[in-house]
């Protein structure tokens, strides 16, 4: 195994303009990711290693956001099956509909694990849902991050309740994600860190 397979790495994915840049730079401390308030700046997916005493232990994918997550659940749903990111990429590179998510599908295709980041300062939307049941389709290891853009909280509950195997279960409104590792990013004048909820 060579080193860059070697070193753990985690696409960062999403819809434009959700803030996957600004997790990007918080969990890299990395002030050089690009961070603008105008969705679909990032086209091209940018890697940024975490790098203690020399040696790079993990790494983050900084990815362009969903383009079509409805028609490409759609072509999940019809061709079901193992590596649906490798296939997509086969069946749909170079086809300017599917650009954002031939992008982002790249990472994970070569075994990167999914960080989902989602604004949750508005309410859930159909292609919320969309993204979320491609990410599950894929069968890669996922995790979310809640960045509540706004500092309102009331949509918070609602997106726990999506993203929480357990609580999705018995909620028939909601879609499993698949995990229970969320981190709720919270908007203070002090910190841009991630903090651990539940």
């Amino acid at each position: 195994m060579n080193g860059q397979a070697s070193v753990l790495t985690f696409a960062v994915v999403g819809h434009p303009n959700e803030g996957k840049s600004s997790v990007v730079s918080t969990l890299t401390e990395d002030d050089s990711v690009r961070i603008t308030p105008i969705p679909g700046e990032t086209v091209v997916c940018r890697t940024f290693p975490v790098i203690i005493d020399g040696r790079e232990i993990v790494r983050f994918v900084d990815t362009p956001g969903f383009q079509s997550p409805k028609a490409t659940l759609a072509w999940f749903r019809e061709h079901e099956g193992p590596d649906l990111p490798a296939s997509f990429l086969k069946e749909h590179c170079g086809d300017p509909l599917f650009g954002g998510e031939c992008e982002l599908f790249q990472p994970l295709a070569e075994g990167a694990g999914i960080i989902y980041v989602l604004d949750a300062s508005r309410p859930l939307r159909s292609v919320d849902k969309a993204e979320m049941e491609i990410l599950r389709m894929t069968g890669i290891p996922r995790m979310a991050v809640i960045n509540n853009k706004e500092d309102i909280g009331a949509y918070i509950p609602m997106w726990r309740c999506l993203l929480y195997t357990s609580d999705a279960a018995d909620n028939p409104l909601c879609v499993d994600l698949g995990g229970r590792r969320i981190l709720e990013k919270k908007k203070t004048k002090h910190t841009n860190n991630p903090t651990r909820c539940r």
